[in-house]
């Protein structure tokens, strides 16, 4: 009998799915008046995993991960695939000190760290491609954030009822 056995599903099987479902919700069609709110999927179940995953995720898998969703998305291929691997050095240098963080700092530093992906893409975007912004374009910051909290009863939740990242 295997370790993996006696629990629910193996954690790289939750991971992988987890990120085919923000994969699928980032591409998901939306209307033009939502579409300017979605939130970062990607961004935040990497981050989510990168700190509370009881293995390493190594920056070259954001890396793969970043140009599969430069595929999905149309966008300028290595775009969020750079801008993933930037993010998520900070999570995995720094997972057990963010693991410490109060939830509110968990928050702020998604948001932070939401910001700065979205100036850089708005930066990158402007130079290579003829890019217009609207008045809502920093609103992923916010609905990350509201997601995070979001994830992070969900992902505590199931950590500590079905051992799900042991």
């Amino acid at each position: 009998m295997s370790y993996y056995s006696t629990k629910l599903t193996h954690p790289l099987l939750k991971m992988w799915g987890s990120i085919f479902l923000a994969f699928c919700l980032s591409i998901l069609p939306l209307p033009a008046a939502v579409a300017e709110f979605s939130p970062l999927w990607i961004l935040a179940v990497l981050a989510y995993w990168m700190i509370y995953a009881s293995f390493s995720i190594p920056l070259w898998f954001v890396f793969i991960v970043g140009l599969l969703f430069d595929l999905l998305t149309h966008t300028l291929l290595g775009l969020h695939a750079f801008l993933l691997v930037f993010v998520a050095y900070f999570f995995h240098k720094y997972p057990m000190r963010i693991r410490q963080f109060s939830h509110w700092q968990k928050i702020l530093t998604i948001s932070l760290f939401s910001a700065i992906y979205l100036f850089i893409q708005y930066w990158i975007r402007a130079l290579t491609e003829n890019f217009h912004v609207s008045i809502f374009y920093g609103m992923p910051v916010l609905t990350t954030a509201i997601l995070w909290i979001w994830l992070s009863v969900l992902g505590d939740e199931g950590t500590s009822r079905y051992g799900l990242l042991d």
